[in-house]
């Protein structure tokens, strides 16, 4: 079973800033767990994605990450993403 790090806070942060807080997927501004309100608020939480995934070797590097939001992301799940990678 591989394990994987956790994204440490910072990256997080700096991550949610270039992406100004919008779904590199669909586009929309995502929210985080503070601000969910709802069930539709919910398929917007935050979330960050590995363009190229944990399992196939990316790794938590700036370059490597973008926001994503939930919804997007489990419809994504670990496929690489050829848009950016």
């Amino acid at each position: 079973m591989q394990t994987y790090k956790k994204i440490n806070a910072e990256l997080r942060k700096e991550v949610y800033l270039r992406d100004r807080n919008i779904c590199q997927e669909c586009g929309e501004k995502v929210i985080f767990t503070r601000d969910i309100r709802n069930n539709e608020d919910y398929k917007r939480e935050a979330s960050l994605d590995h363009i190229t995934p944990s399992s196939k070797g990316g790794k938590n590097q700036l370059n490597n990450l973008r926001t994503i939001c939930r919804s997007c992301n489990s419809v994504k799940k670990d496929r690489e993403d050829k848009i950016f990678s």
